[in-house]
C-alpha cells in the first residue's frame, strides 16, 4: 500500500508540470500587454519596452517557460501584476476562505444526500423515494449562480436576514455554504440511491433479514457499507470541482478565496496570477483524487487484495 501511496505521487509531479507547460502556453499566446496594463494607455513605447526588458516578457518562449518552471520548483509563485505581491502570500490568505466554503459545504451535502438516497431507495416505487428524487433532480439541474443570485434576492434583498456579500461572523456564511452544497446533496442522493438498490438485492442482506436482524441494522449496518464505493468515488470528484470551479459562488458572494482571485486576474489580464491560481487549482485537484484512492483502497478490501496480488506475482518472476 506504501508503494502504492508514493507511485501516485510521482505521477502527481509530470500531471503538475503538464499543466503548468499548458496554461503557461495559453497565456503566451493570449492577446494583451502585461507593461502596457501596468504603465497605463498614456505610457511612452520605450517606456513600455523598458518594462518588459525588466520583467523578462521579450525573452523568446522556451527562455520565459524554463524560468517559470525553474520558479515552481523553489515553490516560488510570481508577483502579481496588479498588486505586486508575492502570489504565495496572495493565495495563503484566500486559500483557508476557499477550503472552508467546499468542505463545509461538501460535508453538509453528505449528511444532507446519503440519508436521503438510503431512504428513497429502501421505499423504492412509495411516494417518498419520488418526492426525495423530485428533490435531488431539482437540486442537480438548477444553475449554483442562478440559484445563490436567488438566496440573495430573497433572504438578503428582500427580508433582510443575511447580510448579501463580504466575509464576517457565521450569518456570512450561510447563504454561500447553502448555494455550494445544492449540487452535491443532489448528487450524493442519487448515488446513494442508485447503488443502495443495487445492494438491497444482494443474497447476503436477504440473509440477515432471514436472521431477523432489524431493519435499520441490515440498512445502515450491511448494505450501506457495501454501498460506499461508488458514493466515494463521487465525493473525491466533487471534493477537487468544488474546490476549483467555486469561482462562480466566491464572485457572486464576493468572498477572497482562489475562485474571486482568478476571476478578478482574468479581468486584469494578470496573467502570472491566472497561471499560479489554476496550478494550484490543478494541484488540489490532483491530491483529492489521491486520497479519493485511498479511501476507496480502505473501504473495499478487495483493491488491497489487488496490490498484494501483485508483489506476490513479482515475487514469483524473481
Amino acid at each position: 500500500m506504501l508503494r502504492y501511496i508514493l507511485k501516485r505521487l510521482l505521477l502527481i509531479i509530470p500531471i503538475i508540470v503538464g499543466s503548468i507547460i499548458l496554461v503557461f502556453t495559453i497565456m503566451y499566446f493570449c492577446p494583451g500587454d502585461p507593461a502596457t496594463m501596468i504603465l497605463g494607455a498614456e505610457a511612452t513605447e520605450e517606456q513600455i519596452y523598458e518594462l518588459r526588458e525588466k520583467m523578462g516578457l521579450n525573452d523568446p518562449y522556451i527562455v520565459r517557460l524554463g524560468r517559470t518552471l525553474w520558479s515552481y520548483a523553489r515553490l516560488d509563485l510570481g508577483t502579481s501584476y496588479v498588486t505586486g505581491r508575492p502570489l504565495t502570500e496572495e493565495l495563503a490568505l484566500r486559500i483557508p476562505n476557499t477550503l472552508r466554503l467546499s468542505l463545509i459545504g461538501i460535508v453538509i451535502g453528505l449528511l444532507i444526500g446519503i440519508p436521503l438516497g438510503v431512504t428513497s431507495a429502501v421505499h423504492h416505487d412509495e411516494p417518498i423515494d419520488y418526492i426525495g428524487m423530485l428533490i435531488a433532480l431539482v437540486g442537480i439541474s438548477m444553475p449554483g449562480f442562478w440559484f445563490a443570485m436567488l438566496m440573495v434576492t430573497l433572504f438578503a434583498v428582500k427580508l433582510r436576514w443575511l447580510p448579501p456579500f463580504g466575509v464576517g461572523g457565521i450569518r456570512y456564511w450561510i447563504l454561500p455554504i447553502l448555494s455550494s452544497c445544492l449540487g452535491g446533496f443532489a448528487g450524493n442522493a442519487r448515488q446513494a440511491r442508485s447503488s443502495m438498490l443495487d445492494v438491497l438485492t444482494s443474497d447476503y442482506v436477504v440473509m440477515a433479514r432471514a436472521k431477523g436482524l432489524p431493519e435499520k441494522e441490515v440498512i445502515w449496518k450491511h448494505a450501506l457499507p457495501n454501498a460506499m464505493l461508488p458514493i466515494v468515488m463521487m465525493i473525491g470528484g466533487a471534493m477537487a470541482m468544488s474546490i476549483g470551479g467555486g469561482m462562480i459562488i466566491e464572485t457572486v458572494f464576493a468572498i477572497p478565496g482562489v475562485g474571486f482571485f482568478l476571476a478578478d486576474s482574468i479581468s486584469n489580464r494578470d496573467y502570472i496570477a491566472i497561471q499560479s491560481c489554476v496550478v494550484v487549482i490543478g494541484m488540489v485537484f490532483t491530491l483529492m483524487m489521491l486520497v479519493t484512492d485511498l479511501m476507496m483502497a480502505a473501504i473495499d478490501p478487495r483493491i488491497k487484495d489487488q496490490f498484494s496480488s501483485r508483489k506476490r506475482k513479482k515475487a514469483k518472476k524473481v
